[in-house]
């Protein structure tokens, strides 16, 4: 991972390491520098959502979260076209 504000000379890829720090890392990752794999990143997107339907957590994104990227997907295809920034309406739904 790199960062465009990292000094000249400390510019470029940096590991960043899974642990139990990070949100349930105690669940999955129980010392620091173990590697995250697809079905753990799948298992928490599915322990979410389940919450979710249970409710017991908001679902997150939602679909007014989707509503928003569909905006700005819009916004990106028209300022394709246009060649000129476009504005993202920020309305609700």
């Amino acid at each position: 991972m790199a960062f465009a504000d990292d000094a000249k000379d400390a510019f470029g890829w940096r590991t960043v390491y899974s642990g139990p720090e990070q949100p349930y890392g105690d669940l999955l990752w129980p010392v620091a520098g173990m590697g995250q794999g697809f079905i753990d990143v799948k298992s928490l997107e599915w322990f979410n959502f389940l919450q979710a339907i249970a409710g017991t957590k908001d679902a997150a994104p939602n679909f007014r979260d989707g509503l928003q990227i569909e905006r700005i997907a819009d916004a990106i295809m028209k300022s394709g076209q246009t060649r000129v920034w476009e504005k993202v309406s920020q309305q609700t739904a």
